[in-house]
């Protein structure tokens, strides 16, 4: 009545990610209004943002809140801290400041993703987590400067992400 078996891979969501962008590097992958990137872009985006993750100190186990507005940044931004090797902590912008306060004491977040924009008021008396706002020119220039290529962190299975 229900057969619903299907042959699933071992492999990672990152590593099927990573074949599809050594398959078709310029077909769309993300689209959010009028911002498209493709696969290429994206992996180059997320590798960078990984590379200056690592940078900071982030690594295997570690934990990484996203405080970003749903699109193409966030995506990026996840595939980045996967490719650090860490964990993402979803933190909806929308929430009140006394829940994403409770949600990065009790995750363990060492770093946060966000933009002032949507997440500077929340963030504002954050001071025993490091806030990466990446809407600033100077963080947004010093991410860009960094190779595209693909980092080598170590991951494996079993890992918190």
């Amino acid at each position: 009545w229900n057969d619903t078996a299907a042959v699933v891979s071992g492999e990672s969501v990152l590593g099927l990610f990573e074949a599809q962008v050594r398959r078709a590097p310029d077909v769309v992958a993300v689209r959010c209004e009028d911002v498209v990137f493709t696969y290429g872009e994206l992996d180059a985006r997320a590798n960078r943002l990984a590379r200056y993750l690592m940078a900071l100190g982030v690594g295997v186990e570690s934990r990484v809140a996203l405080c970003l507005p749903r699109g193409v940044d966030m995506v990026a931004a996840l595939l980045g801290v996967w490719k650090a090797g860490a964990a993402y902590v979803p933190v909806d912008p929308e929430y009140p400041a006394e829940r994403v306060a409770y949600l990065l004491a009790d995750s363990g977040a060492g770093c946060v993703l966000a933009q002032r924009e949507s997440a500077g008021r929340l963030l504002a008396d954050v001071s025993d987590v490091e806030v990466v706002w990446l809407d600033d020119a100077g963080v947004a220039l010093d991410i860009d400067g960094l190779d595209a290529s693909a980092p080598d962190a170590p991951r494996h299975a079993d890992g918190l992400a």
